[in-house]
C-alpha cells in the first residue's frame, strides 16, 4: 500500500504554479459578473485574460490603505490587468493571450472561460493559471458552485516578459 501512495505522489508531483491556484476563483468570479452585467449566458461572453504583477500586488497589500491616491491607482493597475477576448475556441484565447502577454509586466495570468457541457449542457469554467514554469488547467462548475474540480498540470503556454532590474 505503501509502494502505491509513493508512485501516486511521484507520478502528481505539485504543479509549479499551484501557489497561484486560489486566482481560478477570481477569474471565475468576474466572468460570472461580467455575463450577469450583460445579460449574456457565461458561455457565450468569451473569455478574460488577468495580468498580474507580484511585486504591485504585494506592494499594494502591505499598506493598500495608507497609499496617496494617485499611488494606490498606479499599483492597483500595475497589480492587475483585465483583457476580455471575444468568444471563440480554447487555441485561439491561448494564442490571443501570448500578445497581451508579452506587452505587460505581468509574472503570471489567468485566462478564463466557460463552455456547456455533458449531456445535459451544464456550464463547467475552464481557468488556465500559468506562469514561465507551467500551466496549471482547472475544470469546474464555476466560482461558489458545488461540484468536481478537475486539475491538470501542463507545461508553460505562454512566454512572460523578463523583469526589469533595479
Amino acid at each position: 500500500m505503501k509502494v502505491l501512495m509513493l508512485l501516486a505522489t511521484l507520478a502528481n508531483p505539485e504543479c509549479p504554479v499551484s501557489q497561484y491556484e486560489e486566482t481560478a476563483s477570481t477569474a471565475s468570479a468576474h466572468l460570472q459578473e461580467e455575463a450577469e452585467i450583460n445579460h449574456v449566458p457565461e458561455s457565450e461572453i468569451g473569455a478574460y485574460l488577468v495580468l498580474w504583477n507580484k511585486a504591485s500586488c504585494d506592494k499594494l497589500n502591505t499598506n493598500e490603505s495608507g497609499w496617496p491616491d494617485d499611488e494606490r491607482k498606479n499599483l492597483e493597475n500595475s497589480c492587475t490587468q483585465i483583457v476580455h477576448l471575444k468568444k471563440a475556441p480554447e487555441a485561439e484565447y491561448v494564442a490571443g493571450s501570448q500578445t497581451h502577454i508579452s506587452n505587460s509586466i505581468a509574472d503570471f495570468a489567468t485566462l478564463v472561460w466557460a463552455e456547456k457541457s455533458g449531456l445535459f449542457g451544464k456550464t463547467k469554467h475552464t481557468v488556465l493559471v500559468a506562469d514561465h514554469r507551467g500551466t496549471l488547467k482547472l475544470t469546474f462548475a464555476g466560482y461558489g458552485r458545488d461540484g468536481r474540480i478537475d486539475r491538470v498540470c501542463e507545461p508553460a503556454l505562454w512566454t512572460f516578459p523578463k523583469p526589469t532590474s533595479g
